[in-house]
């Protein structure tokens, strides 16, 4: 009796640390290029095990591969001039977007009967950005083989590596909710409408400001 109930002790021990054994987040990174549905449910059933400082990274990480592809872009191919640079609008270019359609949808959606917390719809944007973290390095790399005549390409690439990343961020969306595609899609719809409103309301709030101080 003792022995049995020792082994099932060890047992339930072995178990409950398990369970507290912190998502292997690299893991989680490369199950995401493949299988992303997969991905999104495994952040929905184990959000708490996943830090917060995971998220920031992935966030960092997205802005850094900005900067690492403004550096290393061959110039005739260079979204901008390097003498323009200015840190603030590029993490605004970035992650602004991001950020007011995770608050768009999740405002949305809390209300159209959605399943998602906002911490949940924040994580899974993060990794949605996880293409561009790899890719637009490279890209941004293999530009200086290229010229002036393979715009058209280098643009393809980018392109690519953006659809990507807004089809993850939709992905995560429906996924996160529980919608199917249609509802995903006319929910979607509504909240890229409310984001758009908030980017009004946001630049109106900014030019009645420096009118006031001028």
């Amino acid at each position: 009796m003792d022995g049995a109930r020792k082994t099932r002790k060890r047992r339930l021990l072995k178990r409950s640390s398990k369970e507290r054994m912190p998502i292997n987040i690299f893991r989680l990174m490369v199950i995401y290029l493949f299988h992303p549905v997969e991905t999104f449910d495994i952040i929905k059933r184990e959000r708490e095990k996943l830090r917060a400082l995971t998220v920031i990274g992935l966030y960092a990480a997205a802005l850094a591969a900005r900067l690492i592809s403004l550096l290393v872009v061959h110039y005739p191919l260079a979204d901008i001039d390097s003498g323009e640079f200015n840190l603030l609008l590029e993490i605004a270019k970035l992650l602004g977007p991001i950020f007011s359609w995770t608050v768009a949808a999740y405002a949305i959606s809390s209300i159209t009967r959605g399943e998602a917390k906002f911490t949940e719809m924040l994580t899974a944007s993060a990794f949605a950005l996880i293409p561009y973290i790899l890719l637009t390095p490279i890209v941004a790399l293999c530009s200086n083989f290229m010229s002036l005549l393979d715009i058209g390409l280098y643009g393809t690439l980018i392109g690519f590596i953006t659809l990507w990343l807004w089809g993850g961020i939709f992905l995560a969306f429906v996924r996160m909710n529980d919608y199917g595609f249609l509802r995903g899609l006319f929910v979607g719809l509504i909240s890229l409408i409310f984001m758009l409103l908030i980017w009004a309301l946001l630049l109106l709030l900014v030019a009645l400001t420096i009118q006031t101080f001028t």
